[in-house]
């Protein structure tokens, strides 16, 4: 008698997604997917202002839409739909950007590699570059010791890209367990957007669970490296609170030298590029009480669920950035050499 296939809820956050030409491309390739088990597609709009409800109402009147009264950002939407997956009692939860296009067996394929072990916390599908399909757009998401997240081998060929585990799952095409969810909790949502996958990939380490790739499901992402000031800031935000939340306090203090360091350098590259203000507005966490609050709060979280040492989650993380869209190599080239320098000299001290 073969296993029954596990449920999954496919969630997709839309905001705007049919005015940017994004929408339609997704949830047609997404419709013809072949998976054998039970999977519910669930559009949660992020209160669009373009005809994205109209559209999935009338041409995908098979698929759940939630429609929001506000912006929750990436990490409140989202939740929205993984919560509703939740209390629906299905197996997994499949997070997916409006900006893909997915092939066939992309659910099935991530399945089987979340098969494979009994604590596969997240399985990343290969994203490829949507606009050379040669080429990958992430094997899986880097974490820089100082809480920069990067996505690995973006612009490389797609060549000898196996299954693996990796420091995080990237939000934009990853299968959660439901069961470790319900562990770990779901994204952050006092960071709104970036490095929320980021805090969960981490926090799903810190609770004993595997993060890994499923080479054979592959989804093409329409990316576009944004460099905007309202992205900058909570970039540098958010990895303020990730870091802080996510250390042990000895970690911290290893690090906290080229912690400053790394400030120090971006208030005198954010001043030369004009974006100081927001750089500015990211560090004034540090003397606000909420955001105090916040950390403190997801820190006594993180004692509950925590089964693994920070020794052991750091071997995940690395001193270099790395195949990135950077506006200056040399600064690059540079910064990866002091920190890469220095977390090769502390990550060994890290014993607890």
């Amino acid at each position: 008698m073969k296993n029954k296939s596990p449920s999954v809820a496919l969630i997709i956050l839309n905001y705007n997604g049919l005015e940017a030409n994004f929408l339609e491309d997704c949830l047609s390739s997404v419709e013809i997917n072949n998976y054998a088990g039970k999977l519910q597609v669930v559009v949660v709009d992020n209160d669009s202002r373009d005809d994205s409800i109209g559209f999935v109402n009338k041409k995908y009147p098979n698929f759940k839409l939630i429609e929001l009264k506000q912006n929750l950002g990436f990490a409140g939407g989202n939740n929205v739909g993984m919560n509703w997956a939740l209390e629906n009692n299905f197996d997994y939860i499949y997070l997916l950007n409006q900006d893909t296009i997915v092939e066939p067996d992309f659910i099935t394929q991530a399945i089987i590699r979340a098969s494979g072990h009994k604590n596969i916390g997240s399985v990343q599908s290969k994203l490829l570059l949507n606009n050379d399909r040669s080429r990958v757009n992430s094997h899986g998401n880097a974490i820089h010791f100082l809480g920069f997240g990067y996505a690995m081998g973006n612009g490389s060929l797609d060549q000898n890209v196996s299954d693996q585990d990796i420091p995080y799952a990237s939000g934009a095409a990853v299968l959660y367990s439901a069961s470790a969810l319900k562990k770990v909790g779901l994204f952050a949502k006092e960071l709104w957007m970036y490095h929320e996958d980021l805090d969960l990939g981490w926090r799903l380490r810190l609770a004993g669970f595997r993060n890994v790739l499923a080479a054979k499901s592959a989804v093409y992402h329409k990316y576009d490296f944004d460099r905007s000031v309202s992205k900058y800031y909570f970039m540098q935000r958010n990895r303020y609170l990730v870091t802080l939340q996510n250390y042990r306090l000895l970690s911290l203090i290893l690090i906290m030298p080229a912690w400053v360091l790394s400030v120090l350098g971006l208030l005198f590259v954010s001043t030369v590029r004009g974006r100081l203000g927001s750089e500015l507005r990211a560090l004034s966490l540090f003397v606000n009480p909420r955001d105090w609050h916040i950390i403190n709060k997801q820190r006594q979280r993180i004692k509950k669920i925590r089964k693994v040492n920070d020794k052991q989650v750091v071997k995940f993380f690395t001193g270099k950035i790395e195949a990135q869209a950077m506006n200056s190599p040399t600064v690059e080239r540079l910064a990866n050499l002091i920190f890469g320098l220095y977390w090769n000299l502390i990550k060994h001290l890290i014993i607890w």
